[in-house]
């Protein structure tokens, strides 16, 4: 059975769902635009707790808090005439209860004071509620009351309704934040307990409020179907049961009401009893190539006439009929080119088709119907003639039951149309060809009702022999009672094991070891190929048949009817979740929100809604996962990491990336990328917290900018030296280093501890002010290498520090003395004992690098070096112009001094780099 309900609205009364509705389309959205990756739990500062954001915070704890509040306005008949504005102080308040988060500071009371007025201002809060401004104290109030920390501070403000306020909207903020910080939870067992014990009123617990119950899937390997179960409990409990569901988990749910009995787990054993029968897709299920034809789905239903034609008429032009229209045939005792004698051929054999010889598209021709007609535009006839050519092509795909029809049909088309094969096994387009003179010819004596007929039986005879494991009244009790969890009772019988019978090797299921049932062929595989992926079992490269269980099989099928395009190898399995729990919110509500902050496609099908960003999509509402084929390359990597932290930039979501058949874990940072390739560990980026998304992606984009076609030996270096940066950056063009310069001085200046820019920083320094220039690569790098020369000399002598120290200034001061005669010599020296204390003592630990680290490490000199050099030239600038300015008596401000330097083209191009040195340097 296919699941679908549709979900009531979250409130029951106009007043709530039209308040929430107001405040969904203002303040919700603002919040989701302006501060999507703010951080409310977790980060890299805080690493034991699991990323959220802000406002999936808000999100979790302020509706189901309103829930609660509207339940006991009914039941304790509380009645207030400024219920409406109260509930809006309530709403805007909660939102804005970790002001200090959203501007980064420690204390609360101090930001509420400075900043609550602008971010009002910044979420349109007139818009939802216009008379804030004669409830500031009372906003103010609840803010500071939700915080333990902060809670007495609220006392000193004079505000309306003190009781009521202090009663239940405080106490109502305090409860949404208990709601949104449920935490440290492994399972959903875990986090209904943490649930259960949640307090309002500061003494009442929420299990005296509400009945609450849940519902879990125990971690096993079988996703979509787990994921098919659960979704049939929701369907359940909110259809049937008629029970309000207050969080969603990945693997679970916690409602409120009573816990399910037998009856209620025997309907859900009932509604699972075939989980695919309405799943599967029969078309993308068939796999059809240059070789072969394999209906992958006749273990889970039969084959017939219907899906025949739906499985023929899907595939016709872009696998049934495909040509090569680059190879060359014999044709009439010349090489002829296909798409030059094809026409022809289809005329003589009055086809209804014709040839556009598409040369984007691999070199492969793409039919097109007589007349560029749609195929529901074509006489009845016109379409049963082209399902026979493609049935007939089926057959000669099968090669081991129709070889011998395949020769002599081969041989007809040369005899017919004068086309052979240029090679002794026909290809693809010779069978193509085949297919169509045989019908062609076929045609002239019979019937094409009758063509059909004889096509169809000896189709449906052969492949329903291939595969006798077709079973339409499997027992999927068993599944249930092994991975439904709740606080149910249980009954023990369902459990009862008995080792004897654990199958033997041979007859074991190559994936999870239980007992074989169904071939697994190529023809049935998804992401893992059928041999040489397991020790365990008979799978070796020479065994001639592999076996699967039941279970594996079906979960296999509905993989590959979902994500037929994935079923390749190394495909991974993407789980995408809008936290680690979320509220049972109405879709479109949420949809709405996304489609006013980002920029996504939307398509709403029967079942469910795919939503595509960054030209990838998903299923949002069914199962939040995707299946999805990443080649096993450097670059393949690379760009998949991108496009996973851009989507999670834009929807917040958190990404967990995983083999395919591993259990679903919980994760505690935004995005995880389990059994990824070396260089995306190294680099840290398989688990990137949420405040390092946006860090990630400027690291990314460096090497966008460092030139597409060395993006893999560049990530490689970079893996595995960050400091080989800088030799990257020197080996661009000195034009390309100039549009690249800006973007990573701005990346290293963010991120000084990954480059250990400290060390480096503190010689280049003793290095500009002992002598600075700027000029080519040469000129820059010439200080430190000669310095490093001399270095690696000593050491190799065995020379003392003092010694050494020595021998580098000396060096440097007689080779600056001859060629400039002017010579800081203290900082000189400064310099060189930075080179051996810091540099070779310290980081090197005493030990000469590599040549190729070494190399990294005097480019970094190089850069900041230059970098320096140029800020010396601008400080020299400001100085001439300052002490003229001062020599005429006239004002030396920051606009007398910018004015005179933009009479200079060359420094009028860089004159806001002028006013932030001028402003460092030179303001008072």
């Amino acid at each position: 059975m296919n699941v679908k309900f549709e979900q009531r609205a979250y409130f029951k009364t106009q007043l709530f769902n039209e308040t929430t509705n107001e405040y969904n389309e203002i303040i919700l959205t603002n919040l989701i635009k302006h501060y999507k990756l703010t951080t409310a739990k977790g980060s890299s500062k805080y690493k034991l707790l699991s990323d959220m954001p802000y406002h999936i915070h808000i999100i979790n704890g302020i509706y189901p808090a309103l829930l609660l509040f509207e339940e006991l306005l009914q039941k304790e008949q509380i009645e207030n005439k400024s219920i409406e504005h109260f509930l809006k102080v309530f709403m805007v308040a909660f939102t804005l209860h970790d002001l200090n988060k959203l501007t980064d500071e420690d204390d609360l009371k101090q930001t509420i004071e400075k900043d609550l007025l602008l971010f009002l201002d910044i979420l349109e809060t007139d818009q939802f509620f216009p008379e804030w401004k004669d409830y500031i104290d009372e906003i103010k109030f609840i803010i500071l009351k939700t915080e333990e920390r902060t809670r007495n501070l609220a006392n000193d403000l004079q505000i309306n309704e003190r009781q009521f306020v202090n009663d239940y909207l405080a106490e109502l903020s305090q409860l949404a934040d208990k709601f949104g910080s449920i935490k440290n939870f492994d399972n959903i067992v875990s986090f209904f307990d943490q649930t259960q014990k949640i307090t309002f009123k500061s003494y009442k617990k929420l299990s005296d409020i509400w009945e609450l119950s849940y519902i879990g899937i125990n971690e096993n390997i079988y996703t979509l179907l787990s994921q098919k179960l659960l979704s049939i409990v929701r369907e359940y409990i909110c259809t049937e049961k008629q029970n309000n569901i207050l969080f969603n988990l990945r693997n679970g749910i916690v409602f409120i009401g009573e816990p399910l009995v037998a009856n209620d787990l025997k309907i859900i054993k009932q509604n699972f009893s075939n989980p695919i029968q309405d799943e599967i897709n029969p078309v993308e299920a068939t796999k059809i190539d240059e070789q072969q034809v394999n209906f992958g789905f006749t273990d889970m239903m039969q084959l017939n006439k219907h899906l025949l034609w739906d499985i023929v008429r899907s595939h016709l032009s872009r696998k049934l009929l495909a040509i090569n229209t680059n190879e060359y045939f014999n044709s009439g005792g010349h090489n002829n080119n296909l798409a030059e004698i094809i026409p022809d051929f289809l005329d003589e054999n009055e086809l209804p088709l014709e040839i556009i010889d598409d040369s984007k598209a691999n070199k492969w021709a793409k039919f097109i119907y007589q007349e560029s007609k749609e195929w529901d535009d074509l006489e009845a006839d016109e379409q049963k003639i082209l399902y026979a050519i493609g049935l007939e092509k089926i057959k000669y795909l099968a090669t081991t039951r129709w070889g011998e029809e395949l020769k002599r049909s081969v041989l007809l088309l040369s005899e017919k149309s004068s086309i052979n094969s240029p090679d002794k096994k026909p290809n693809r387009t010779i069978k193509t060809l085949a297919a169509m003179q045989k019908i062609s010819i076929l045609l002239e004596e019979n019937d094409v009702n009758e063509i059909i007929h004889n096509q169809e039986d000896e189709i449906l005879e052969f492949f329903s022999s291939q595969d006798d494991n077709f079973s339409d009244s499997t027992n999927w009790e068993q599944f249930v009672d092994m991975n439904l969890v709740g606080n149910f009772d249980n009954d023990p019988d369902n459990f009862n094991f008995d080792f004897r019978d654990i199958p033997k090797k041979p007859d074991m299921c190559v994936i999870c070891g239980q007992k074989k049932k169904n071939l697994y062929n190529d023809a049935k595989s998804f992401g893992i190929a059928p041999r040489g992926f397991n020790n365990r079992s008979n799978n070796t490269l020479k065994s001639t048949k592999v076996n699967i269980c039941e279970t594996c099989n079906t979960e296999i099928q509905f993989r590959r009817s979902f994500f037929a395009e994935s079923r390749f190898r190394n495909s991974v399995c993407i789980y995408l979740d809008m936290g680690d729990y979320f509220i049972n919110y109405i879709k479109q509500n949420i949809l709405n929100i996304f489609r006013k902050t980002i920029e996504m496609e939307f398509v709403d099908s029967k079942n469910n809604t795919t939503v595509t960003i960054e030209k990838f999509s998903f299923d949002y509402d069914y199962y939040s996962l995707v299946f999805y084929s990443l080649s096993n390359k450097t670059e393949s990597h690379f760009y998949f990491i991108q496009k996973m932290l851009k989507i999670i930039k834009q929807l917040s979501f958190k990404i967990y990336v995983q083999d395919l058949i591993s259990p679903y874990f919980l994760q505690k940072e935004m995005f995880v990328f389990d059994n990824c390739m070396p260089f995306v560990k190294t680099l840290g980026w398989n688990r990137i917290r949420i405040d390092q998304i946006d860090s990630v992606l400027e690291e990314i984009s460096l090497f966008f900018t460092f030139g597409k076609k060395q993006i893999t030996s560049n990530i490689l270096k970079y893996a595995e030296n960050k400091l080989s940066i800088f030799s990257i950056y020197y080996g661009l063009k000195e034009d390309d280093r100039k549009k690249v310069a800006n973007k990573l001085t701005d990346f290293i200046n963010k991120n000084k501890e990954e480059f250990v820019m400290s060390v480096m920083d503190k010689i280049t320094d003793y290095a500009v002010k002992a002598s600075w220039g700027f000029g080519s690569m040469g000129e820059e790098t010439w200080m430190i290498r000669e310095a490093l020369d001399v270095l690696k000399l000593g050491c190799k002598e065995k020379l003392d520090r003092e010694t050494i120290i020595e021998q580098i200034a000396g060096m440097l001061y007689k080779k600056l003395k001859g060629d400039s005669g002017n010579v800081d010599q203290t900082n000189l020296y400064n310099f060189s004992t930075s080179v051996y204390d810091d540099l070779f003592t310290n980081e090197w630990k005493g030990k000469i690098p590599q040549p190729g680290r070494m190399k990294n490490w005097i480019y970094q000199f190089a850069f900041l070096y230059s970098k320096k050099s140029l800020d010396q030239i601008k400080i020299n600038a400001i100085q001439s112009t300052i002490k003229e300015l001062k020599r005429k008596g006239e004002t030396t401000s920051e606009e007398a001094v910018m004015n005179v330097l933009k009479k200079d083209k060359n420094k009028k191009k860089y004159i806001e780099q002028y006013i932030e040195i001028y402003k460092k340097i030179f303001q008072n």
